[in-house]
């Protein structure tokens, strides 16, 4: 085996045993166990199987996994970036910006018949050795200046204002 190789491996067992300790500690702890989950999305390579469980901790009333198989509670408890980590992020970001929107812009001086406009585009959508010319989706997020005028001057309520913006994906 080449020395280079010999590390990784040595690493991704390393890795693995270290998760299969902290899977121990917090058995019973379902924001524990979900928060071990995300790290073990970001630390086990692509394509190797994730670890699973072997005391059958999994089938256990109360565990995340037990959880997940109930129908009744499936949406409610399963974590969303477990599930689909890039459309959480998106989310996130998303949530950043309209947030911004309403904290930030009262110095832009936006007329009510004016817009307030925000575009954003991400790299991820992008497989890394794409050719140059593939565009990931772009996002734009827009207030009507009437509307931002009316929150700043407290006439409609936050959420009221965020639920204005309209998203459109390009």
């Amino acid at each position: 085996m080449l020395p280079g190789l010999r590390v990784i491996v040595n690493s991704i067992l390393i890795v693995r045993v270290v998760i299969g300790q902290l899977q121990q500690i917090v058995k019973g702890n379902i924001n524990a166990e979900q928060a071990l989950r995300r790290v073990e999305l970001q630390v086990t390579p692509i394509g190797l199987p994730r670890m699973a469980a072997a005391d059958g901790s999994r089938n256990t009333a109360g565990s995340t996994a037990s959880v997940a198989n109930d129908p009744q509670v499936r949406g409610a408890s399963q974590d969303p970036i477990l599930n689909e980590p890039s459309e959480a992020y998106r989310t996130e970001v998303i949530t950043a910006l309209k947030e911004a929107m309403l904290n930030h812009s009262s110095s832009l001086g936006i007329q009510a018949t004016e817009w307030l406009t925000i575009a954003a585009r991400g790299n991820d959508d992008r497989p890394r050795l794409a050719p140059a010319d593939s565009s990931p989706r772009t996002r734009i997020l827009r207030l009507k200046g009437s509307d931002l005028l009316a929150f700043l001057a407290q006439n409609i309520t936050k959420d009221e204002a965020l639920q204005r913006i309209e998203i459109r994906v390009y």
